[in-house]
């Protein structure tokens, strides 16, 4: 009887077992994890200054052209077959030549702008039977901005953190069989940033980005 029961319950446990194991080899059949890194071009609105103690907007402008650089560790397929989901660290910087109030010039100020970006991003590939797939989505995290004067002699430069997003599209184009060329858009912002306290009350200001970037991602 006993021999019985435990022939039976081993029966049990390895039937149980199978369908289980078969779902995890599933699974696993459909994940693939991806690294990858990019780099390319910003273009930013003029950066607005909200002061606490005049009613009204500055403006930094006269900006040049920034540049972005990053890169990114994620998995697809481990909720739905189309989504990934990454987390991604990237770097960008800008540089400012004056102020203006209401269109009108104010000072030469010049300032450097570098902000460091780490967000966690879904996107979603729109697969086809092609080697190119069209991707869409968006990320949120933080976003390290430090403002640096370039020409105010001994004012400090200035370490903020804010709310950070992105929203982007792009395409990939597999040039192999675990390697992908990248091309993308992102609007990017961070919110709420500390401007430098030198100059009187607590200012803020938003920083947003258009970035244009290219890239390469490699599927392990």
């Amino acid at each position: 009887m006993k021999k019985t029961i435990l022939m039976a319950t081993s029966a049990a446990a390895i039937a149980l077992a199978m369908p289980t194991s078969a779902h995890a080899a599933d699974l696993d059949s459909t994940m693939n994890w991806y690294v990858s890194a990019f780099g390319g071009a910003s273009f930013y609105h003029e950066p607005k200054l909200r002061t606490t103690f005049v009613p009204t907007t500055y403006k930094f402008s006269g900006n040049n052209v920034g540049f972005t650089a990053g890169g990114a560790i994620g998995v697809k397929g481990i909720f739905m077959p189309n989504l990934r989901h990454e987390l991604e660290v990237s770097y960008s910087q800008l540089k400012t030549k004056n102020i203006k109030l209401g269109g009108v010039f104010i000072a030469p100020f010049k300032f450097k702008f570098s902000t460091i970006n780490v967000l966690a991003n879904t996107w979603y590939d729109f697969d086809n039977e092609t080697a190119f797939t069209p991707y869409v989505g968006a990320g949120t995290g933080i976003g390290i901005v430090t403002e640096n004067p370039n020409n105010l002699g001994p004012v400090p430069k200035k370490t903020s953190v804010g709310f950070a997003f992105q929203v982007g599209a792009g395409v990939k184009y597999a040039i192999a069989e675990s390697i992908d060329l990248d091309v993308g858009y992102r609007l990017r912002g961070v919110l709420s940033v500390k401007h430098i306290s030198s100059f009187g009350p607590t200012k803020k200001f938003d920083l947003f980005s258009h970035n244009i970037q290219a890239g390469l991602s490699f599927r392990f």
